[in-house]
């Protein structure tokens, strides 16, 4: 025993020695200091504008889901979509809308990602061309299994420190809300039913929403609008090629036949065969080539092996942590989704007051390597952890705009364009980690001792960094650009209202691999032998098409549309719609421009 408390006493010894060595130059916590900050510009109408005229709810449709894998929950079986549609001067019934929008999220994303412009293409519509149309963001059958009671709980509580502490006494500490607790995020084997949710009840759901909103066949070509952001994009050209009852003689049911055009949010329209080098390539790469086996030359034993797998568990049946560290370098996981959202719900509630939340919640082995990526400036940053997330001082509001700014964020499915971290020293993050042009703050405290006593970092929102007198945003010095205003679109609040709002989010707890595998599939003849009943893939090149291809997005490069200056892969869904003298929306007008030309009367 005295032998261990000898060997105790020793290593705190040689710990605290080692830290009591460490003076101010043993940590450089210095660093470029942005600029001060620009008066935002004016805008042309407020959100609470659009709120008081703009209808937004959760719509469910009844829908039995698959049960040839284990019975799911109830909630599956309903195909949900937020609807977005005018409060007043309307019948409320779609098919008397000018113009309906079908709207299909991308990897890892929920309805919330057409929030912001859900509801501003209607406010858009209704007050300044004279239109009444609908917006439907579909929510994808498995977020069914979310468990969204502590962060609802939360925004029903409108306040930030009791919401808090809601939302992480519910989910972390065992506490009930309404008589019910949170019973643990979920494994692969607990979801045996998700083997089965992929792209033909994805697609079938499609068809759910449009047919069930708008039940004349005819009227639906005249006015049905059908796109997506990213996957969408491509689940878009899909839908179109689809023959719903699988008889390609009969053509009422043909996706293709059943929309007046489709669009598409830094994403790729064409044939599912010509899509391999653009919209659908950054799709596959969700599924780890161990697992298929032979690349995108997926054959009928491979996918009969791949579905066997899935079914029984041998491969994990939504993207967890160890899935998404192969595609993104970060292990993402449903948690990690979670705190996300009550970050974002913290961000919208009390932008300004110093984050505490992420102290709370205990920090598990992926949540620790996912902010170390983010905090991370070098290679032995990246190592040691230190300083890591928790020995910063942020904002909600600042920490928010970490995880999803473009000048911060690894990740490039989740980029935004948000503006820029300000209240101390910022420093270019190397190179040598893989990741160009992204900075991480410096300052975490005056030295190592004191760790955590540095200044509060907060945000600057898109119109305070850059405008068109003061295009680049620099240190103080300006011997560094940070930013440029081509390059900053989109309102840190709008964006932090979408990530938790409402009954969905933005963000996906637990997405199929199901359907990942059956993306491969439905381009091969024996897809259609598992119902995949994709036949009409030729027609999509007659069908009016619009894509809004981001310039440093995902699909830029690969579009025949002219890719849009400095937007990031979620730009288009929240860039500014309403601060015009700064820059004009450049997704909004265009998309309603295009259902004007291609209404049917």
């Amino acid at each position: 025993m005295a032998k261990k408390w000898l060997f105790f006493i020793g290593f705190i010894f040689i710990i605290s020695t080692l830290i009591s060595g460490c003076d101010e130059g043993d940590y450089p916590n210095e660093g470029p200091i942005p600029q001060d900050l620009l008066t935002p510009a004016l805008v042309d109408f407020s959100q609470d504008d659009v709120d008081d005229v703009v209808d937004v709810a959760l719509t469910e449709i009844p829908s039995p889901a698959p049960r040839d894998n284990g019975t799911p929950p109830a909630a599956c079986d309903f195909v949900r979509f937020v609807r977005f549609k005018p409060l007043q001067g309307y019948s409320g019934n779609a098919q008397d809308a000018d113009a309906c929008f079908l709207m299909v999220p991308g990897v890892l994303e929920g309805a919330n990602g057409f929030d912001y412009i859900g509801r501003n293409m209607v406010y858009i519509a209704k007050t300044q061309y004279n239109m009444n149309i609908e917006v439907w963001a579909m929510d994808r059958r498995n977020n069914c299994v979310e468990d969204l009671t502590g962060t609802q709980a939360a925004e029903a509580s409108g306040d930030a420190d009791i919401g808090q502490k809601l939302a992480i006494d519910y989910y972390y500490n065992g506490e009930e809300i309404n008589g019910k607790t949170f019973h643990g995020f979920l494994k692969s084997s607990e979801v045996p039913f998700m083997s089965e949710f992929g792209l033909k009840m994805d697609t079938e759901d499609m068809f759910t929403i449009i047919t069930a909103m708008v039940p004349d066949q005819e009227t639906r070509k005249k006015k049905v609008f059908v796109g997506g952001h990213s996957l969408g994009g491509a689940h878009t050209s899909i839908f179109s090629g689809w023959d719903l009852d699988g008889d390609p003689s009969t053509l009422d049911d043909a996706g293709y036949n059943n929309t007046a055009g489709i669009f598409a949010f830094d994403s790729s329209l064409a044939p599912v065969e010509q899509m391999v080098d653009s919209a659908l390539s950054q799709s596959f790469k969700l599924i780890p080539e161990s697992i298929i086996g032979c690349g995108l030359e997926m054959t009928k034993v491979v996918y009969d092996t791949v579905l066997y797998g899935l079914r029984k568990n041998l491969i994990s049946r939504f993207v967890d942590g160890n899935l998404a560290r192969i595609v993104t370098g970060s292990p993402i996981d449903a948690e990690t989704m979670a705190v996300i959202e009550i970050v974002g719900l913290l961000a919208h509630l009390a932008p300004d007051a110093e984050n505490t939340a992420i102290r709370e919640v205990p920090m598990s082995k992926h949540m620790f390597e996912t902010h170390n990526m983010y905090m991370a400036k070098d290679q032995a940053q990246l190592d040691s952890g230190i300083p890591g997330i928790l020995d910063f001082r942020f904002t909600n509001e600042a920490l928010l705009g970490i995880f999803f700014d473009d000048d911060f964020s690894h990740l490039d499915m989740i980029k935004v364009s948000l503006g820029f971290l300000h209240g101390g020293a910022i420093v270019p993050k190397d190179p040598e980690l893989g990741f160009k042009g992204l900075f991480v703050p410096a300052d975490a405290g005056p030295d190592l001792r004191h760790l955590g006593q540095g200044p509060l970092y907060t945000w600057a929102n898109f119109d305070e960094v850059a405008n068109n007198d003061n295009p680049l945003h620099q240190d103080v010095d300006k011997t560094l650009i940070f930013t440029t205003m081509d390059d900053e679109t989109a309102d840190i609040q709008s964006f932090a209202r979408a990530i938790y709002k409402g009954d969905t989010n933005l963000v996906e707890w637990y997405f199929s691999m199901r359907r990942m595998v059956d993306l491969m599939a439905v381009m091969m003849d024996y897809g259609k032998l598992y119902g995949l009943n994709y036949y009409h893939g030729d027609k999509i090149a007659d069908l009016p098409q619009i894509e809004f291809p981001s310039g440093d997005g995902m699909f830029g490069s690969v579009s025949p549309f002219e890719a849009i200056v400095g937007f990031n892969h979620m730009d288009p869904m929240f860039a500014s719609a309403n601060t015009s003298s700064h820059r004009p929306n450049q997704v909004i007008y265009p998309l309603l421009d295009f259902a004007i030309q291609n209404m049917k009367e």
